[in-house]
């Protein structure tokens, strides 16, 4: 039989002995939860990336405009021509019917594809068929009203079609630059696009600006929007010049150099897309 002291020295150590034991089950509890992160599934590399950085799903918009939507091709330039146009709108080009094409009263765009060595283009728009008529019937260059008037054509401040416009007179025509590529626009969006025929141009029209013929001089109205045009049709007439002579370019004599190409498209406004 063993002794009162014995049995409590023998109770005390096993005590001790499971303290131990506790205290150690707890150390590599808390160990291991040291070591492992939260939660139950590890996150994804992104998730403790802050916003707008490259993490993002989106990319950032610099590469965005790095890579414009495509455009849709540019008129086939037949051989011996020096004027190929479409007309587009929504991206889209829209067939012309003969010398007709239906527009919605919306923004669209002028899409040139000209022949190597061509300069300049002169564009009549009227909402008078007068200068159409006379060049569908051929006359001849001097003797279209709406052409043989003074031109006019984007101040420098309106470089790049700025103000996506055209100018509509009776009595003189648009003139749009050809610019090269690395130059300023006087006439189109942008520089033009070589090509192996020539070169792309491009003329976007948002606003119409109407001149009318004063008795003293010309009246400009307020530009207006193509959704607030409330006449029915526009008339183009699309002129490549010759060279000028020295004479013509002095205004010594009045242009008379045989041109190097020229049509035409009546725009009639539809209420549908």
């Amino acid at each position: 039989m063993s002794r009162p002291s014995d049995d409590v020295t023998m109770m005390c150590w096993t005590q001790g002995k499971a303290a131990a034991m506790a205290a150690l089950l707890l150390l590599c509890v808390h160990c291991q939860r040291e070591q492992t992160p939260q939660g139950s599934s590890p996150q994804p590399p992104d998730a403790a990336l802050p916003l707008n950085v490259t993490g993002s799903s989106s990319p950032p918009a610099e590469a965005r405009s790095a890579n414009p939507e495509p455009r849709a091709p540019a008129p086939r330039l037949p051989s011996g021509k020096h004027l190929a146009w479409q007309i587009e709108q929504d991206g889209r080009p829209v067939v012309a019917k003969g010398h007709t094409v239906e527009l919605v009263r919306a923004p669209f765009t002028f899409v040139f594809h000209l022949r190597a060595g061509v300069h300049d283009l002169f564009a009549n728009a009227s909402f008078k068929s007068k200068t159409f008529d006379a060049a569908r019937l051929g006359w001849q260059f001097i003797a279209l009203t709406g052409i043989r008037g003074a031109s006019r054509f984007d101040e420098p401040s309106e470089a790049n079609n700025r103000l996506r416009d055209i100018y509509v007179d009776d009595h003189a025509p648009n003139q749009w630059l050809v610019c090269p590529p690395d130059s300023t626009c006087r006439g189109f969006d942008e520089p033009c696009e070589p090509t192996a025929e020539g070169a792309v141009c491009r003329r976007s029209i948002e606003r119409v600006e109407v001149y009318s013929r004063g008795k003293q001089s010309d009246m400009k109205e307020p530009r207006r929007e193509i959704a607030s045009i409330m006449e029915e049709k526009l008339y183009l007439v699309f002129i490549v010049p010759g060279h000028w002579s020295e004479d013509e370019r002095a205004e010594k004599l009045p242009y008379q150099s045989p041109e190097l190409a020229r049509d035409w498209v009546m725009i009639v406004w539809k209420s549908t897309r």
